[in-house]
């Protein structure tokens, strides 16, 4: 499931961070509540770590995956909320240690693979902006998160093939505006294929 923590005026630190080379984005919802994945129970517990290798884990001078908090997940109509204990790292880069809670709606788009979908709250980075998209790639009781950066130049391809409406700078950086769930999967899959190193891991207890 996604663990991932607040929000509410923390959109900056949101866009500073995770959207640092630019972010894949939407106006409207992909994902609805009665359509949405729950492949974790209501009251999981879940533990979280840093990928080293990733490019924020690189910072640490760490090696494998260095744990940084830990939590529980409530469920309620298939959304869920991430409920950090104190002092754990979120586990979306960018986000900050502490804040409300934030609910998060995922989808499997095939095998191991899901989407994330963020609500995206303060319209001052961007009005018609309201959601921000994450990868996730889930097997057996571990969540891996990743930080799917959008390609100014690089993901023009998709715009042309229809996988994305479009790349904007509507969120003041390269921001990857996506429309269909389909589109994503295809982007996320490539992604994975190429190589894409998770952000972070969840290790969850309580698999529904």
């Amino acid at each position: 499931m996604t663990v991932i923590k607040p929000l509410r005026s923390c959109a900056v630190a949101i866009l500073a961070v995770l959207c640092l080379s630019g972010c894949f984005a939407g106006r409207q919802p992909l994902i609805s509540a009665d359509k949405a994945d729950v492949p974790f129970a209501d009251g999981a517990k879940f533990v979280s770590f840093t990928n080293c290798a990733s490019q924020g884990g690189q910072l640490l001078g760490c090696k494998g995956y260095k744990r940084n908090g830990s939590g529980t997940l409530s469920l309620d109509n298939g959304a869920y909320t991430v409920h950090p204990d104190p002092g754990t790292v979120p586990v979306v880069p960018g986000l900050p240690a502490a804040g409300p809670d934030m609910t998060i709606l995922i989808k499997n788009v095939g095998g191991e693979l899901f989407v994330a979908q963020l609500p995206l709250t303060d319209d001052t980075l961007g009005p018609s902006i309201k959601y921000i998209y994450e990868m996730l790639r889930i097997t057996g009781h571990t969540a891996y998160v990743y930080a799917v950066l959008c390609e100014q130049n690089g993901d023009q391809a998709y715009v042309k093939s229809g996988a994305l409406a479009s790349i904007s700078t509507e969120l003041m950086l390269p921001t990857c505006e996506a429309n269909s769930l389909a589109g994503l999967a295809k982007i996320f899959k490539d992604r994975l294929d190429n190589g894409a190193v998770p952000d972070q891991k969840l290790e969850i207890h309580g698999k529904g």
